[in-house]
């Protein structure tokens, strides 16, 4: 059996937390599946959206064929 490829497009974000009052926020996405530290993957930064990021990002998965059967969950920051 082989492994399937998930695909995740991250287009933006609105309305964040200003948590950087000296210069612009270089905001990036970070998403893992089930929570998995090795599935870890992050957009690029925007260094121009500040509180209102937009990345227009595709992370792409490698899915095991024991895992594609199985319930599991996308987390994204």
């Amino acid at each position: 059996m082989a492994y399937r490829v998930l695909e995740v497009t991250l287009h933006s974000a609105r309305d964040l937390k200003n948590v950087n009052f000296i210069s612009r926020m270089e905001v990036y996405a970070v998403a893992t599946i089930s929570g998995d530290p090795l599935t870890r993957q992050c957009t690029p930064p925007d260094p121009y959206g500040g509180r209102h990021p937009a990345w227009n990002a595709t992370l792409r998965f490698t899915v095991p064929p024991t895992a594609a059967s199985a319930a599991g969950c996308l987390h994204c920051k």
